[in-house]
């Protein structure tokens, strides 16, 4: 059997050591040196943000915050690229010859405020100004918050959603709208009546009496006859009722109703614009050119419109509007 001398064992540790201590220093620079080494591994690649091709040749796409000034010729990589100019950017690898502009946000009427800066591979991202909010995304134009009473505010205005004022008492709210719908309903019969009377025609007929009168399409089209009335052709003075119909109407029923008539939606936004902080003047402009697509129809179309969206109760008190001119 053959033994090892001390200095053999002490020569034997030491080498040990020796390899241990190189073994932790190359996993150190491993670390430390990788990311660049797989770096320039990707340089070796000449298309690093993709390729596409061009008169038969593939070339290679200028990076994000760049545009093409010049197509490779003979070497993928050889194309020519610019940084996008001040106030223009390209979000993504591309070839075309020219940045998209930033979105602005300073618009006079628009109400709002630069949440993130343009950059070169960035558009800005706007939000509302303080005390103001937006529904839609991304945001054209901001609404005044509403304004409660004092300790009334059960959920604040932030930049995506509108107030919410607590509701002091929900049911006398409830008995008095019953009320005044039940008043206005009888003063419309009343007034038809009246009318029917005074022009000697029958109003209602009996033949129609039955099963029919249980039947909701047989009730819309009971309802749809009434616009039949001679007397909205006589009305040719529609925009005198405008300001009291805007009122009843309001502007998100009536904004539904111009698009369901074929408004076009940037028409809509400029009449927000031009009005941002008053629905109900956004509301008049938006009648008045209800009025000037419809002319002496306006005030039986918009009633069509109201019943389509299912708003009968404004129906019967936009018919009660019209009505009231005629006793003058």
């Amino acid at each position: 059997m053959k033994y090892y001398s001390q200095s053999h064992c002490k020569w034997a540790m030491f080498l040990i050591v020796i390899y241990l201590l190189w073994v932790d220093s190359a996993k150190e620079k491993e670390n430390q040196f990788g990311p660049a080494v797989r770096r320039f591994r990707r340089q070796i690649n000449p298309c690093q943000d993709g390729n596409y091709t061009v008169d038969g040749k593939t070339c290679c796409l200028c990076a994000a915050g760049q545009r093409l000034t010049k197509v490779c010729e003979v070497k993928p990589e050889d194309r020519d690229c610019e940084f996008c100019e001040a106030g223009t950017y390209n979000s993504k690898p591309n070839s075309e010859p020219i940045c998209e502009p930033c979105t602005s946000c300073a618009h006079p009427n628009a109400n709002l405020a630069v949440k993130e800066k343009c950059t070169i591979a960035k558009d800005a991202v706007c939000r509302c100004k303080q005390g103001y909010f937006c529904l839609s995304d991304p945001c054209i134009s901001c609404n005044p918050c509403k304004k409660c009473e004092e300790a009334d505010v059960e959920q604040p205005c932030t930049g995506t959603k509108d107030t919410v004022c607590k509701e002091k008492s929900k049911v006398p709210e409830a008995i008095i709208s019953v009320a005044v719908i039940a008043v206005l309903v009888i003063a419309v019969i009343a007034a038809a009546i009246g009318v029917c009377v005074k022009r000697k025609r029958f109003c209602f007929k009996t033949s129609n009496v039955g099963s029919e009168e249980n039947d909701g399409n047989s009730i819309q089209n009971n309802s749809l006859a009434l616009l039949r009335d001679e007397y909205l052709d006589e009305d040719r003075n529609f925009s005198k009722f405008i300001p009291s119909i805007a009122k009843l109407v309001g502007w998100l029923d009536m904004k539904n109703i111009a698009m369901a008539d074929g408004f076009k939606k940037t028409s809509l936004d400029n009449i927000q614009l031009n009005n941002p902080a008053d629905a109900e003047e956004q509301t008049i402009s938006l009648l008045t050119e209800w009025e000037q697509k419809h002319g002496r129809e306006a005030a039986r179309m918009l009633m069509k419109g109201l019943l389509k969206n299912g708003k009968h109760a404004k129906k019967q008190e936009l018919q009660a509007i019209i009505w009231s001119d005629r006793s003058k």
